[in-house]
């Protein structure tokens, strides 16, 4: 039972973690971009932005979630005593 419980709190905690990382990298990109758009946004429109942002998101979501898996299945053993 206390395994179960470690590794969804791995899962919360690499789900936070890759949250902060996505809105310090969004934060910084559109920062960028919004001061200058052409020299920063590669030649792509505001919708392929979107679409990038859109993929990268749901990626940094379940990269998140099956860290969190992985690492919590990793150290429960350290955890549980």
């Amino acid at each position: 039972m206390k395994r179960k419980v470690y590794i969804g709190l791995f899962v919360i905690f690499a789900l936070g973690v890759a949250f902060l990382f996505h809105m310090l990298l969004e934060i910084s990109v559109i920062d960028l971009l919004a001061r200058d758009f052409e020299l920063f946004g590669l030649g792509l429109s505001w919708q392929d932005w979107f679409f990038i942002h859109k993929v990268a998101a749901v990626s940094l979501e379940i990269l998140g979630f099956f860290g969190g898996i992985y690492f919590g299945k990793k150290f429960a053993n350290y955890f549980h005593y």
